[in-house]
């Protein structure tokens, strides 16, 4: 087998097509793997960018109900039924998509529940501070973790782009 192909490319016209043939399909190789991987950065960019909306979004949401309940207890209402259940499923997406796409925001989603729960629970605040009122200390433990999420979102976001 070898003899044969040493008898094919004995020419120097022929070595030079054979050299020639190799150096385009390696170029052709590269150029298609290439492609490939700008594709696949591009598409995994896009992907990306869509979680991250999808996950402040639902930050918006969960943010806009945890406070309605945390209002609502300063104002020495009970809380509805159905606002529970929107602020319920509102955290239970959150923590999903912490879970699923951002790990590092993950504990920040849990004490932001914490801090609703306790609140409508009626607890003590644990981090009391004279300044507020106990219920006060909730909204702003909440708002700064929300911030928290939202200034992460938003290096992510740059990170992507």
């Amino acid at each position: 087998m070898l003899n044969w192909l040493l008898e094919i490319f004995s020419d120097n016209s022929e070595k030079a097509s054979l050299i020639t043939t190799a150096l385009t399909t390696a170029v052709a190789l590269v150029v298609v793997y290439i492609a490939h991987r700008l594709t696949h950065v591009r598409a995994r960019g896009e992907l990306k960018t869509k979680k991250i909306e999808e996950i402040y979004a639902t930050l918006r949401k969960f943010r806009m109900s945890g406070m309605k309940q945390i209002k609502g207890k300063l104002a020495n209402q009970s809380p509805k039924e159905n606002e529970l259940e929107e602020y319920q499923e509102s955290f239970e997406a959150m923590e999903m998509l912490a879970f699923l796409y951002m790990p590092s925001i993950e504990e920040d989603v849990k004490k932001m529940n914490m801090a609703v729960v306790m609140a409508l629970e009626g607890k003590e605040f644990p981090f009391r501070s004279s300044k507020y009122t106990e219920f006060d200390n909730y909204s702003a433990f909440f708002l700064t973790h929300a911030s928290s999420l939202r200034d992460e979102l938003q290096k992510q976001t740059k990170k992507v782009a």
